[in-house]
């Protein structure tokens, strides 16, 4: 049961919660909705320090042939797939990981690289110089498509080896990435404020957390695993018996699985479900009601399910 217990440190904690609520509301306010006029004041300070149009084209014209070169050139090794592993010794951690680092350093760059043009290079009265828009959206196309890239050998590197939480991040990263380039587009063709371009990536940002916590990661990485089994009969038990109470539920449905053309030892993977049961059971007699938590107490009803046929494996070796 939950013991339900209102101390002394439940009410300090529940103070310092609300501080600390008050002032990053007064932070975030103050960075995301300034008025216009602090706004306008801040970009006349630094009209001063403004660049030549004809300066920011060329810089951003040369960086846009840089990647557009680098695209062409890449093309085979960008989108050539399971061609490109073992060339060279190239394995597919290696081809996923290079695809990831590369995205990495050229987001960076041309996020950084648009946005200081767009504050310090000259504006027309109505708003980005033509020439910013088209050199500044074809830079962020350039940088999608080596997302696209990225992408693609990540999934590469999951259908030879199966999901696991650090490739999963890694795809949902590049997708949130993504929204955040789209944003930075809509930016430089519109003229959006500054602080509009960061609220709307703050609220990306808790759309993807949110969107997290509702497909429950490490359950959806146990069902990708179980189905690449189902297809491949390869299935990395170990890594799934380490995934978290969060996955509980699917984990239960690998005793279900055909093993019999597999080396799959279901005994072993049995026991560490009983002993993963035991600890919650445990857990649930002396925890007290902060510490509840719903992918636990799911887990443990789907366990107290298969109690009976668990209980066949306790003294069974584990992994």
């Amino acid at each position: 049961m939950i013991d339900i217990e209102i101390s002394a440190e439940t009410i300090s904690r529940t103070i310092l919660i609300l501080f600390a609520t008050a002032v990053f509301t007064g932070i975030f306010t103050h960075i995301f909705l300034r008025p216009e006029s602090q706004i306008k004041i801040g970009r006349d300070k630094s009209a001063r320090r403004r660049l030549g149009l004809i300066e920011g084209n060329v810089l951003l014209g040369s960086v846009d042939v840089l990647f557009l070169s680098f695209i062409m050139i890449q093309i085979p090794y960008l989108f050539g797939g399971k061609r490109n592993i073992g060339v060279e010794g190239v394995t597919y951690a290696e081809y996923a990981r290079s695809g990831f680092f590369q995205l990495l350093a050229v987001a960076i760059i041309s996020f950084l690289l648009v946005w200081l043009t767009e504050k310090f290079i000259f504006r027309e009265d109505s708003g980005h110089a033509l020439s910013f828009k088209i050199l500044g959206s074809v830079l962020i196309l350039e940088v999608i498509v080596i997302m696209a890239s990225a992408f693609k050998r990540l999934m590469l590197y999951e259908s030879a080896f199966g999901f696991t939480v650090l490739r999963f991040y890694s795809h949902a990263f590049t997708v949130w990435l993504a929204v955040i380039f789209v944003l930075l587009l809509i930016k430089v063709l519109s003229n959006i404020r500054e602080n509009r371009l960061a609220l709307s990536a703050f609220i990306s940002m808790l759309l993807f957390l949110g969107v997290f916590n509702v497909m429950n990661p490490e359950a959806f990485i146990a069902r990708q695993n179980i189905e690449r089994f189902n297809r491949t009969g390869k299935l990395d038990v170990i890594y799934l018996s380490e995934l978290s109470d969060d996955a509980g539920g699917e984990l239960v449905e690998v005793l279900n699985l055909n093993t019999k053309k597999s080396l799959f030892n279901k005994g072993a993977f049995a026991a560490r479900l009983y002993k993963r049961r035991q600890r919650l059971l445990k857990n649930e007699r002396k925890g007290h009601w902060q510490s509840f938590n719903l992918a636990r107490a799911d887990t443990l009803k789907t366990l107290n399910e298969r109690a009976s046929y668990l209980k066949r494996y306790k003294d069974h070796a584990t992994f």
